[in-house]
């Protein structure tokens, strides 16, 4: 029979052993699960990569979209007021008339007369002029009188 101190120094090493497998097996399950958060923050960096892709080319399609000039339409809804201001600027001859004198004329506001102005500005019916005091008057283009002509409305 063994010694009992031969049989403590061989328990105490394989107290010993079992406590260090121990930890490698705590270890093991401890990298384990390790991986698997990296795998899913990998996983996860990888969708919102494909979402930043995504929204990258969708954000380059709208800016393109917005500054396309062949897109933007000149085209004037030609109401009641913009065709008795064509009228006004037709019976005037090339005399250029003020916001101020529009509005009188038409007996709205001079913002109103400004706005219908503009418009028609930007679908080539009028044009307008900056004076040397940077006041703004606008005279009757040659595409008004085409359409003041082809709507029998020059009278």
């Amino acid at each position: 029979m063994a010694e009992p101190t031969t049989t403590i120094v061989a328990l105490q090493g394989l107290v010993t052993k079992l406590v260090e497998s121990i930890k490698d097996r705590k270890a093991a399950a401890d990298a384990k699960e390790f991986l698997k958060l990296m795998n899913a923050l990998q996983t996860e960096h990888f969708e919102l990569q494909k979402s930043i892709l995504k929204l990258q080319t969708e954000n380059a399609k709208l800016r393109q979209q917005a500054i396309q000039p062949d897109e933007i339409t000149t085209e004037v809804k030609i109401d009641e007021l913009a065709i008795r201001m064509l009228r006004f600027l037709s019976q005037n001859g090339h005399a250029l008339q003020t916001p101020h004198e529009l509005s009188h004329h038409l007996g709205i506001t001079v913002t109103r007369a400004r706005h219908c102005a503009d418009i028609l500005v930007r679908g080539g019916y009028i044009c307008d002029h900056q004076t040397g005091n940077g006041a703004i008057e606008y005279e009757l283009d040659d595409k008004g009188r085409e359409f003041l002509v082809a709507h029998n409305l020059d009278v």
